[in-house]
């Protein structure tokens, strides 16, 4: 009975425990592909680094002066590129050389800024976490290479240009903004750099003396509205003044000494539009000075902002000002498109900031 009994405990023991995988498994096991919502937020979070506002008004400044060439420039003082390319293929490539040119700008800022995001902004996208420095820096890269790549189709004084606009953006943030009178007349600078690109041998040159004056006076009127540090000094004031006094003039003589009798009729009209834009912002700027001025900190933080952005914005006002003083309709329509693009990213990028804080 006994050896009865052993036998039937064999045969009813217990089956054995699970064993866990061994660690051999976990390292054969192939990667988890990214999920749609991972994709989507990478997607997002490379939009946000590349600062569309700045591309748009980039961009519309590059069409503003290419549609100037087919339509209002002599031939002589078209760039001979442009009407080899054809409108559309010139267009195409000055969006390239426009958004190469303001996202390694904006890509190379945030890298540089890294470690102080991490205190001060933490939901950008480097120090979120949504984009590594590796990537940001690959993106500043890559989008200079586009550029100065684009530009070749425009000839060798647009490569030079193109050259001098990087050298620029690449001495404001590394010295310039820690300047304030020296970053503003290099935000200045670029201004007219940018608009001089595709078109080196233009004689409608009035945009290029609007959007520097534009550019300075807010750059300027932004950084005493931050509180930004160091503050701008009446010395730096002075310097400002100075300069863009110089530029002004060498722009009025550039203008005066390429103007021809086919120009000169639409110069009566050609301010109209512009002039109006100009006075538009000026109120809007005054209306929100003065409420700004009135308001708590938290308030002002968040309209100085808004002025960041405003100014940029007015830029596209501008240029598609200009084109319809000149009667180019369909090509001011194509300007106000990307004022409209700009408006709606602008809707969905505050709705995702307001996503990521929650």
């Amino acid at each position: 009975m006994k050896l009865r009994d052993q036998i039937q405990g064999l045969d009813e023991s217990p089956e054995p425990a699970h064993t866990p995988p061994s660690c051999n498994a976990h390292r054969h096991r192939l990667p988890a592909r990214p999920t749609a919502d991972y994709k989507t937020r990478f997607l997002w979070s490379l939009f946000d680094l590349t600062r569309f506002e700045f591309t748009l008004s980039a961009t519309s400044a590059v069409w503003l002066m290419i549609f100037l060439a087919f339509s209002l420039e002599p031939v002589d003082r078209q760039n001979p590129a442009l009407l080899e390319l054809g409108l559309g293929l010139s267009l195409l490539l000055g969006t390239v050389v426009a958004s190469g040119l303001t996202i390694y700008g904006a890509a190379f800022n945030d890298v540089l800024d890294a470690r102080h995001d991490r205190a001060f902004a933490p939901t950008k996208p480097i120090p979120a976490g949504r984009i590594s420095l590796h990537r940001g820096g690959t993106l500043a890269v890559l989008s200079l290479l586009a550029a100065l790549a684009a530009a070749v189709f425009f000839g060798k004084t647009s490569i030079l240009l193109t050259l001098l606009a990087a050298s620029g953006i690449a001495f404001y943030n590394l010295v310039g903004r820690f300047l304030p009178a020296i970053g503003i007349v290099t935000i200045g600078l670029l201004s007219v750099v940018m608009l001089l690109i595709p078109n080196p041998r233009l004689s409608v040159g009035w945009p290029l003396l609007l959007a520097l004056s534009h550019t300075t006076a807010s750059a300027a009127l932004w950084h005493w509205l931050a509180g930004k540090r160091p503050q701008l000094s009446g010395r730096g004031g002075t310097l400002i003044c100075v300069v863009w006094a110089f530029l002004t003039l060498m722009v009025l003589g550039l203008i005066g000494l390429r103007l021809s009798p086919d120009t000169k009729a639409v110069l009566c009209t050609i301010w109209i539009g512009p002039l109006a834009a100009f006075l538009a912002l000026l109120g809007t700027t005054a209306w929100m000075l003065r409420h700004v001025m009135r308001s708590d900190e938290t308030t002002r933080r968040y309209a100085t902002r808004r002025f960041g952005a405003l100014s940029v914005l007015w830029l596209i006002a501008y240029d598609a000002s200009w084109l319809l003083s000149a009667q180019l309709l369909w090509q001011a329509a194509a300007i106000l498109g990307l004022l409209f693009t700009a408006l709606i990213l602008g809707g969905f990028q505050r709705q995702r900031v307001q996503d990521l804080r929650k």
